[in-house]
């Protein structure tokens, strides 16, 4: 390794100045005198010392991956060892949870509706017998003592015969249905001593409305007179309307 530069030879040394003349005018400036010779270079400087150890140089790249090996030879399938003994059975597991109820399925669509299907008309029915002029469901009341019950569901006409020694009393309606018109007449008999009247059942005294305002009087009747009397209700029973039809001798 080639050392420094040495240093440069020192300066040559300047020529001896001339004789001073004499004074005399001052003459002319003189021209500067030449450049005297170059001295001989100096010696070889030393060789310097050795430098120190420059910086380690960047990492070399990775070489490329050799090639893989050739595959070694399939070694010898050792032997199947024995079947180890079965463990007892675990317990059984506990139920798992219930799973959420699935959602209500899509309700079907409807089909189109069908065609109106043609019926034929069948026969003419064969004609009832004919029915009985008049005839209405008649009942002969039989007092229990001096107390008598009109059944109103089945019947609408009713027959008292007044024989007993006291007034009478309509002890009790049986009802008849509701929202239909019901109508039923009472056909009263004084006997041969008459006098004989009738207490109008009391729960329903103030629900019977009289067509003149009263309950009918019969203790002033003659003997085996016929007093006829309508009773009517369209609700059930709830109110009565009440006349008298007819006296008759």
């Amino acid at each position: 390794m080639t050392g420094p530069t040495g240093p440069t030879g020192a300066i040559g040394a300047s020529g001896p100045m001339g004789p001073r003349g004499l004074q005399g005018i001052t003459g002319p400036k003189g021209a500067n005198g030449p450049p005297g010779p170059m001295g001989a270079p100096g010696a070889e400087g030393q060789a310097g010392l050795r430098g120190s150890q420059g910086p380690t140089g960047p990492k070399g790249a990775v070489g490329a991956m050799g090639s893989t090996g050739a595959m070694g030879p399939i070694g010898v399938n050792g032997l199947n060892g024995r079947n180890g003994a079965n463990g007892p059975p675990g317990p059984t597991g506990a139920a798992g949870a219930r799973g959420p109820m699935g959602q209500a399925g899509v309700n079907g669509v409807h089909g189109p509706t069908g065609p109106t299907g043609v019926g034929v008309t069948g026969p003419a029915g064969v004609p009832g017998p004919a029915g009985t002029v008049g005839v209405e469901p008649f009942m002969i009341v039989t007092p229990v003592g001096s107390a008598f019950n009109l059944d109103l569901q089945v019947y609408s006409a009713f027959y008292l015969y007044l024989s007993n020694p006291v007034a009478y009393t309509l002890s009790a309606f049986t009802s008849p249905a509701s929202n239909v018109l019901k109508r039923v007449r009472l056909y009263v008999q004084q006997d041969n001593v008459a006098g004989k009247n009738i207490n109008w059942y009391t729960s329903l005294s103030g629900a019977i409305r009289w067509s003149n305002g009263v309950p009918p009087g019969l203790g002033s009747t003659p003997p085996l007179c016929f007093d006829i009397i309508e009773l009517s209700t369209f609700d059930g029973g709830t109110t009565w309307f009440g006349t008298v039809i007819s006296r008759s001798t």
